[in-house]
């Protein structure tokens, strides 16, 4: 994919706002070969449109990420608010969540918004997953967002660093513990409290 020229600072960063979400983070997404990492503060199963061939599919994003593992592509989540994704999708799409290549994992302090795409280009910015942020909304209903993209090759070092730190923190829960079901449960009972 072509780097955005359009508010390109120095070699190796680009800025990017509001639907260039859309474009440059979501779009990157899809054209990952090899692994996606995501640390977000919330992640929301909405549905992504998807363009192949000229021709435009919509899918759940548990669906999407279903389609790259299926493609031997390793998905990564780390995430301070997982439950309605996860419930979601443990009910609608449970071969996500048994496939060895994804990995949701709960993260109380994750408040990062960062997706790193083949450990090559990483965005960094106030995007969450969700529609209002990197989907297809319509303009007037999306959220305000601004990040940048880098893919030089020091800055992609430290930022995987960062990454790696709120990936491995002791308080973390993964999928297929079974605490994090009850953790679910518990934050369920709170919201509606």
């Amino acid at each position: 994919m072509a780097k955005n020229k359009g508010h390109q600072t120095e070699e190796g960063i680009s800025f990017i706002f509001d639907d260039e979400h859309y474009t440059e983070v979501f779009k990157r997404m899809t054209d990952v070969k090899d692994c996606l990492r995501i640390a977000t503060g919330n992640v929301k199963n909405f549905y992504v449109t998807i363009e192949k061939n000229g021709e435009e599919k919509k899918l759940r994003l548990c669906d999407f990420f279903l389609s790259l593992v299926e493609h031997g592509v390793q998905v990564q989540i780390v995430c301070m608010k997982p439950w309605n994704f996860y419930n979601y999708t443990k009910e609608k799409c449970p071969q996500l969540l048994d496939n060895p290549l994804f990995d949701l994992r709960y993260n109380e302090h994750c408040h990062m918004k960062m997706f790193v795409f083949d450990d090559e280009c990483v965005y960094i910015g106030s995007a969450n997953i969700t529609d209002a942020a990197i989907g297809k909304r319509p303009v007037k209903i999306r959220n305000h967002e601004a990040g940048m993209l880098v893919w030089e090759e020091k800055m992609i070092e430290t930022l995987m660093s960062q990454f790696g730190r709120a990936w491995d923190n002791p308080c973390i829960l993964k999928h297929t513990w079974k605490r994090f079901t009850k953790k679910a449960k518990e934050w369920k009972r709170e919201s509606f409290d």
